[in-house]
This record gives C-alpha cells, structure tokens and sequence, in this order.
C-alpha cells in the first residue's frame, strides 16, 4: 500500500462475525463518502471505556 504524505488513517475494528469471509487478520477496505465521514466523526468523540478493566 502507498500513501501520500497528507494522508489520514483510521482504524475500525469490526466483529469478525460480520464479515465471514475476513478470515481473520486485518483488510483494507473502500468505503463509500458517507460511511468514512461517519468513521471520522465518531473518531472525533471521547472514548467512554475503562481503560484499566475495573
């Protein structure tokens, strides 16, 4: 994979459940305009998780 130097990453982890096919591992995928505005506004908000599993 090649990218350009202004270019953005973002990582979506989606459950292996939905995408029999995925087989495991990590993929690269094309997302439509909507779908990767959608990835970067949820991005944008606070992690609401226990980081520490308490």
């Amino acid at each position: 994979m090649r990218c350009s130097a202004d270019t953005e990453i973002r990582s979506l982890y989606i459950d292996p459940a939905a995408s029999p096919s995925a087989q495991g591992g990590c993929r690269v995928l094309v997302v439509s305009p909507l779908l990767r505005e959608l990835i970067r506004a949820f991005g944008a908000l606070p992690a609401e998780y226990d980081e520490y599993d308490e």
